[in-house]
């Protein structure tokens, strides 16, 4: 009871400023119909606050066609119902309506908005249809809210109406702008214009329209951006000096270079834009060489005049969707001058559409001829594209009302049920009651589209017309929907822009090249960069930042990715490689000719005496260290890594083991005591057993370093190479194996050095101890090389290990096996010659000299005695002898 005194008291002081501001102006005129009725039938009041007159310097000016015709519109609409020829009946019920001119202000709107919800002859409106401008819209809601009345806006679009909670009785047949900054955005990240200049009109329209582009474009997608801040442009009233300060802006560094401007504004503040750029352009020639493109929202990328789409040049907007009109355009083409009388607008319409005087009060006129005049298409009308908005609204209204008839009236009438009591006059139906039911409505409009609202009171299905203006030609570019994904759907045959004349670019900065990052310029956007390149290896970028390729990947030669490193290992191509391979192979064909000439000469005397058996072992060590070089040029793998470790160990421990073995027996012979007593294990089959015994802990090493680290492959990377190597601890088990053969080479360094005074005429021992001094110095030169190299790489490793191993096989081939070949070669190249001195030869050859029997003698070896031990020590110092004299 108490809010119902409260809004009867805040009508009366509405009322009371209303006649204030009647008795202080002019009331524009307004128009009524209403339609003729039965006495049952009840009457429904549909009101109209349309700006039929355009604003000039806040008040009437001139009068605006297109208002005109949504007053028609309404008209059509309800005449259409009353008389039964619509889709919705209205049992006992008929529509009228009461239309004010609002002149587009937001103070005559709110003066004519009061005299509206007077009631008049006992009939009070229970609905309004109108506003256009989104500003005055919300003054009107804002007014109709606190009585209830529902208020259906066919051209307001400006997202904050859709607040139920501030415009609780507010709906619109026109798509909101929430659908149109969409389609803006979605336009322009289509052409990929990256960086545009944002202008709207300094009211509620623009301030939300271009908040909202903002947001889709920036946020919606990445690596956009507004040239500088949004440029907003006073309105209503702007001055020239407003206009060009704006156009200024345009000129501004880094701004300049966006040649896309999005412009959210009113019709009148684009009109005086552009005039502002035309003077630009007059004074200015850099900038009249500049071309710009327009990107418009509905509210004016249709209605420029001529002049000023030449200024624009290139125009891209949207506007709601054409709709089929041919009832409305039939009856108003039948509309004239002569018989159309109750629209108090319709002969100052009639004037401006003609271009002519009625009455000779504007003598720049002629007079109009209205018996030869008719609207029609050929002399210029065109509906305007709101038209079917307003006929929605019409009959979402009607369908509201006939809803309201079957739930609470029993299907005819309007029951008191429906009545309000926010109004002095109870004949209007309840808003709160009827509001409801407006957003339920669900209908086929007279163009055959559905049409129904949601929730926030916004229309289901928004479809724009997508429009390029160029010099003045309107071309339809495509479609926007926002019931289909993507929602815009361009038609490029309609534009002139294709493969050879691509879309103008709208950025801050190119794009930076593939290797390169974008440097922020201080103070600018994220748009405006300059382009660096990036520092180091193995950088690679997305023209954006650089990034780095992780390990295994190299930077590809465009700098935009990374692939593969190709891998590569110890191979042929190495030159220590080359080094080492060259020296086994000349090895490996002196070792296979001695090979030749130990098996064709296998029972000469000189093989006997230096023990075949051990030669056999030696010769089988050395095949070992030469294959080194090969088998680490192979490509890595298990199997190539175990043999790896087993040849180096066992190539050295078959070379050193015969030499110690064989060094030890001649060290027995000349450095014992004098005895009668027979020298042990010194026959051949002895000496073997030694050597494979030493050879054997060399096979136990490698054995268990494979045990307790298994072979494995690994890869090895820097900035643009991969080395595939084998996985294995350099420190622990390959130096156990080069410390025992160390040892033993120690050893036989050790006993060479005691048999270093046996006679001039041993060569054995010369040679040995001259082969174990070569192998020392290889040694200590090696040893110090492979763990130096460790740092350098697997490269540098191995180089030095399979050096090492191929000189001391070399070494040892040459000093040992090689002079014993040569001597059987000379010696059978003499036999040849001297076939027939060739016992003389034979005795002279192999003759020992008094000193050696004597020395044998003085050891307690009786060269007379044939047991087995002494003939092997006979031999022995008969073939040295033999050999001595041979060189000589």
């Amino acid at each position: 009871m108490k809010r119902s005194v409260v809004r009867k008291r805040l009508y009366v002081s509405s009322l009371a400023v209303a006649l204030l501001i009647q008795m202080a102006a002019a009331v524009p005129n307004f128009y009524t119909f209403n339609s003729p009725r039965n006495k049952t039938d009840e009457l429904f009041v549909i009101g109209g606050i349309l700006p039929i007159h355009k604003t000039s310097n806040g008040s009437c000016g001139h009068i605006d066609g297109a208002s005109v015709q949504y007053v028609e519109a309404v008209s059509y609409v309800i005449q259409r119902i009353n008389s039964q020829q619509a889709s919705v009946n209205l049992s006992e019920v008929k529509l009228s309506f009461e239309i004010y001119d609002s002149c587009g202000t937001i103070s005559i709107a709110l003066q004519q908005t009061l005299r509206l919800l007077t009631p008049k002859n006992g009939n009070g409106v229970s609905a309004v249809i109108g506003e256009k401008v989104s500003s005055v819209t919300i003054s009107v809601a804002n007014l109709l809210q606190l009585f209830h009345v529902p208020l259906i806006s066919i051209a307001s679009t400006t997202p904050s109406l859709s607040d139920k909670t501030q415009y609780g009785y507010f709906a619109r047949t026109c798509p909101s702008d929430s659908y149109q900054t969409r389609a803006l955005a979605d336009i322009v990240n289509h052409f990929n214009w990256s960086y545009v200049v944002a202008i709207n009109s300094g009211d509620i329209y623009g301030q939300a329209g271009i908040k909202g582009f903002q947001y889709n474009f920036q946020n919606v997608t990445l690596n956009r951006c507004v040239a500088g801040d949004s440029i907003e442009i006073p309105y209503p009233r702007a001055a020239a000096s407003d206009y060009d300060a704006a156009v200024s802006k345009l000129a501004a560094p880094y701004v300049s270079n966006a040649t896309v401007i999005v412009l959210f504004a009113q019709p009148a503040t684009v009109e005086g834009l552009l005039d502002a750029v035309q003077r630009r352009r007059e004074r200015d020639h850099t900038f009249a060489a500049k071309q710009f493109l327009w990107v418009g929202s509905a509210a004016w990328t249709t209605s420029l005049d001529p002049k000023r789409y030449e200024i624009a040049r290139n125009v891209i907007g949207v506007i709601p969707e054409a709709v089929n009109t041919t009832g409305f355009d039939e009856y108003f083409q039948r509309l004239h001058i002569s018989n159309h009388t109750d629209n108090p607008w319709f002969a100052e319409y009639w004037e401006d559409y003609f271009k002519c005087s009625l009455n000779g009060t504007n003598p720049a006129l002629p007079i109009c001829n209205v018996s030869n005049q008719r609207i029609s298409r050929t002399n210029g009308y065109v509906s305007n594209v709101n038209v079917p908005n307003c006929i929605d609204a019409v009959y979402a209204i009607a369908h509201a009302v006939r809803q309201i008839q079957q739930s609470v009236c029993n299907g005819s009438g309007l029951c008191n049920a429906t009545r309000s009591s926010e109004t002095n006059d109870v004949s209007a139906v309840d808003g709160n009651l009827l509001f409801p039911n407006i957003l339920k409505v669900n209908f086929t409009s007279e163009s055959g589209n559905d049409f129904s609202f949601d929730s926030n009171g916004d229309p289901t299905n928004t479809i724009f017309t997508v429009q390029y203006v160029h010099n003045g030609q309107i071309n339809t570019l495509g479609k926007w929907d926002n019931s289909k994904f993507p929602s815009l759907q361009l038609n490029y045959e309609s534009i002139f822009w294709n493969e050879t004349n691509p879309p103008p670019k709208s950025l801050c900065s190119e794009p930076c090249a593939y290797g390169q990052f974008q440097e922020a310029i201080q103070g600018q956007s994220g748009c405006c960069w300059n382009c660096k390149n990036c520092r180091g290896i193995n950088y690679y970028s997305d023209r954006k930042v650089c990034m780095y390729c992780a390990e295994g990947l190299e930077t590809n030669l465009n700098m935009d990715g990374c692939v593969p490193i190709h891998a590569t290992y110890y191979s042929a191509s190495n030159a220590w490689a080359i080094a080492s391979i060259v020296i086994a192979g000349v090895g490996f064909a002196i070792e296979g000719t001695s090979i030749a000439i130990f098996v064709i000469h296998f029972n000469n005397r000189i093989i006997r005496a230096a023990s075949r058996e051990l030669t056999a072992v030696l010769l089988i060590g050395i095949f070992f260290c030469y294959l080194v070089p090969f088998i680490y040029i192979i490509k890595p793998s298990l199997i190539i890594c175990g043999v790896r470790r087993f040849a180096v160990g066992f190539g050295f421990s078959s070379c050193f083991s015969p030499v110690l073995v064989r060094t030890v027996r001649i060290h027995r012979i000349f450095n014992r005591e004098a005895s009668a007593t027979s020298l042990r294990y010194v026959n051949p089959l002895s000496q073997v057993t030694f050597a494979a015994v030493l050879i054997s802990i060399q096979v136990v090493i490698s054995s268990v370093w494979l045990g307790m680290e298994p072979p494995t492959v690994r890869q090895e990377f820097d900035a643009h190479s991969a080395l595939i190597e084998c996985g294995e601890n350099p420190y622990v088990g390959l130096s156990v194996t080069l410390v025992y053969n160390a040892i033993l080479l120690l050893i036989t360094l050790y006993f060479a050095f005691r048999t270093r005074k046996v006679p001039d005429n041993f060569n054995e021992a010369k040679f040995i101890n001259l082969t174990t001094y070569s192998l020392l110095i290889i040694w200590i030169a090696f040893i110090p090389i492979y763990y130096g190299t460790l740092s350098l790489g697997p490269t540098f490793q191995s180089s030095s290990l399979i050096m090492g191993t191929v000189l001391s096989a070399s070494v040892i081939l040459g000093c040992l096996v090689v002079p014993k070949m040569y001597i059987i070669i000379r010696t059978e190249f003499t036999k040849n010659q001297e076939r027939g001195t060739s016992n003389v030869t034979g005795k002279s050859a192999f003759k020992m000299d008094d000193a050696s029997i004597r020395k044998e003698t003085s050891i307690g070896i009786n060269p007379l005695k044939h047991t087995s031990v002494d003939r092997a020590m006979q031999q022995e110092s008969h073939l040295c002898h033999a050999g001595t004299q041979t060189y000589n």
